[in-house]
C-alpha cells in the first residue's frame, strides 16, 4: 500500500506570494532534499526503509522546497516521518540559513519535544509582547487577493500570473492598511483560544466522520477580511457541508498504520477536492541532554 499526502497548488501558491521575513515555517511534510543537509547515516539507521527514497533525492515534498529558497525562513518545523531530525540549509545568495527540525512521535522514550526561544521585536527592549500577538498585514491581504481563486468543487480556478496578482494584493493592502488606521487592534489575534472539539476518548469508537466544529480563530478572521470560510465556502458553521459517504474510503481507525516498508509520495492534484484536518497536541517530554539534540538559539 503506497500513501498519498495532498498539497493544494492554490496554498503553496499563496504562500510563494510573501515578501516580508519569516520566522518560522511549520509544515507536515519535510521538504525535499533536506535530508542533504543534516545527518543522513544516523536518520537511515533508524529508518532503514527510506534508503531508496533518501539516495533517489525523492524523500520529502517536492512543492514546499521551492519555498524553502524563497522565503528563507530562519526555523522549518516539520513532523510526519516519526522520527528526529535536525538540519541547517544554508541560503549561500542571502548570507543565511534555516534551522530544519523533525520531532519523533508523542511516545515514552522519544525526541518528541524541544524548547526553543524566538526573538520579537519588543523582548530585546523588555517589553511585554504576550498580549499583542497579531497577523501580518501582508499576509491578510494575500488571502482576501486569492478569495476569487478558491475552489471548493473538483475543478481548479485558472490562477493568474504573478504579476497580475501582486497588483491584486498591493490593492488588497491599501484596504488592510484602512481598516488598521480605524481600528488600531483590526490585526490583533483574541484571546478566544479554546476547546472546540471532544478530547480523544480511547474507549470509545468512533462512529465516522466527527461533527463539525470551526474553529473561533478562524471565525473571527474570515469576519474581520469577509471571505468565506475555508473549504466550507460559507460563514456560518450550521450551513457547513456533510462529507460524502465514500464505500472506498479506509477506516484509518481500524488499525494503527504500519511504519516499516511504507513509501511516502506527494501529489499536487489540482481538481482534488479534500477535507484538512489538523491536530495539535502539547505534550511533556525528556528533560535528559540528548547528545543529538542541535542548538536552535545559536
Amino acid at each position: 500500500m503506497r500513501s498519498a499526502y495532498h498539497v493544494r497548488e492554490y496554498e503553496v501558491w499563496k504562500l510563494g506570494m510573501l515578501t516580508g521575513d519569516v520566522d518560522i515555517f511549520l509544515s507536515h511534510d519535510w521538504p525535499r532534499g533536506i535530508t542533504r543537509h543534516g545527518d543522513e547515516r544516523r536518520l537511515l539507521r533508524t529508518k532503514r526503509f527510506l534508503e531508496e527514497e533518501v539516495r533517489n533525492n525523492a524523500l520529502g515534498n517536492p512543492y514546499t522546497a521551492p519555498l524553502l529558497d524563497k522565503l528563507k525562513p530562519s526555523y522549518w518545523f516539520a513532523a510526519h516521518l516519526h522520527t528526529k531530525f535536525a538540519a541547517v540549509y544554508e541560503h549561500k545568495d542571502a548570507g543565511k540559513c534555516t534551522k530544519f527540525l523533525s520531532l519523533d512521535k508523542c511516545l515514552p522514550n522519544r525526541d518528541f519535544l524541544q524548547a526553543i526561544h524566538i526573538e520579537t521585536e519588543g523582548s530585546a527592549s523588555g517589553e511585554d509582547v504576550s498580549s499583542s500577538i497579531r497577523y501580518d498585514p501582508e499576509w491578510l491581504a494575500i488571502l482576501r487577493a486569492a478569495e476569487p481563486y478558491r475552489s471548493l468543487g473538483r475543478q481548479a480556478a485558472m490562477l493568474p500570473d504573478p504579476e497580475t496578482f501582486r497588483a491584486e494584493v498591493e490593492k488588497q493592502r491599501e484596504w488592510v492598511k484602512q481598516r488598521m488606521s480605524e481600528d488600531a487592534d483590526f490585526n490583533r489575534i483574541p484571546h478566544n483560544f479554546e476547546l472546540t472539539l471532544p478530547p480523544y476518548n480511547p474507549h470509545e469508537r468512533s462512529a465516522g466522520q466527527p461533527e463539525f466544529h470551526p474553529s473561533p480563530q478562524t471565525l473571527h478572521l474570515v469576519n474581520k477580511l469577509e471571505i468565506a470560510m475555508p473549504h466550507v465556502g460559507v460563514n456560518q458553521p450550521e450551513q457547513a457541508c456533510e462529507a460524502e459517504n465514500n464505500p472506498d474510503e479506509i477506516d484509518l481507525d481500524e488499525e494503527e498504520e504500519e511504519e516499516e516498508g511504507q513509501t511516502h509520495d506527494v501529489l499536487v492534484p489540482r481538481d482534488c477536492c479534500f477535507r484538512q484536518l489538523k491536530c495539535w497536541q502539547v505534550n511533556a517530554g525528556k528533560d535528559e541532554k540528548n547528545e543529538e539534540e542541535i542548538s536552535l538559539d545559536d
